[in-house]
């Protein structure tokens, strides 16, 4: 009897690891921090709409940031920029897309 109680334990113990080393983690900091392997997303003019474009460095590989909400995007800098909404609300919900066959692990 003690021995199936200590392989339940044992078991659940394990279990128990291997759901928490599956999980995903969000970091927010204040401020710009990026680190030497970062890249910056471009933007080449002044742009309006629920989707602005921009470009990872100057690789010609395009980034999309879309209003999931509607909102009016507007970003207004060329070369490195933030991206704000038109009204002066605060942003609520955005995707950020790149091509198909990459991805990122984070951004600015």
């Amino acid at each position: 009897m003690k021995i199936k109680v200590l392989l339940r334990s044992a078991v659940a113990l394990g279990f128990a690891l291997c759901v928490a080393s599956a999980s995903a983690h969000r970091h927010i900091h204040v401020g710009n921090h990026p680190q030497s392997d970062e890249n910056n997303i471009l933007f080449g003019a002044s742009q309006t709409g629920t989707t602005v474009n921009g470009e990872v460095g100057h690789s010609g590989l395009g980034v999309s940031f879309s209003s999931l909400t509607g909102q009016t995007l507007f970003q207004k800098a060329q070369g490195q920029a933030s991206i704000t909404t038109t009204s002066g609300a605060p942003l609520t919900s955005m995707s950020v897309s790149v091509a198909a066959g990459y991805t990122f692990g984070d951004f600015i």
